[in-house]
């Protein structure tokens, strides 16, 4: 075992995470300044605690540093920062999600998990690309749980630059 409790997992993603329906979406939520988003599922691997993170210097002020993945390091970038453009103590209750990008897996600090989400296709809204605010730009659907709003990130956008 030997694992600390920076190594906890919260969740382990099925590598299989298609859906039998084919009309609905698959997302995983989580928090960040009180805001709740959701991006896909289907390129989420897993949920740790955030733990230690060893601090790169002269790093872009996005990246919060790098963290040891079973062997392999991996970049963990602060979502809250990539949004709005100022960084923030991270919580006590703070998540890496690692997502898995076309070239490597990027760890996203956010304030807290939710949970999965299934929607079926017919319940989401595209919304417009507003101008001048690059947070907003990554944001494509929002879609409703119990009328309160989940912004629909579209994570390769996001992490683009980053990854």
């Amino acid at each position: 075992m030997g694992a600390d409790s920076s190594e906890e997992r919260f969740l382990d993603i099925p590598n299989d995470t298609s859906d039998p329906l084919i009309n609905d979406a698959t997302y995983l939520t989580f928090f960040s300044n009180d805001t709740r988003y959701a991006i896909d599922l289907g390129s989420v691997q897993e949920i740790r605690r955030l733990g230690s993170v060893t601090s790169l210097p002269r790093s872009p002020e996005e990246i919060i540093g790098l963290i040891n993945i079973r062997g392999n390091l991996v970049h963990v970038v602060d979502f809250d920062f990539l949004m709005n453009a100022r960084r923030r103590v991270p919580s006590e209750r703070a998540v890496v999600i690692l997502v898995a990008m076309p070239s490597n897996i990027v760890g996203l600090a956010v304030d807290a998990a939710g949970d999965i989400l299934s929607v079926k296709l017919d319940g989401r809204s595209s919304i417009g690309t507003p101008q001048g605010t690059s947070g907003l730009n990554h944001i494509v659907e929002l879609i409703y749980e119990d009328d309160r709003p989940i912004c629909v990130v579209d994570i390769e956008s996001l992490l683009g630059a980053v990854a």
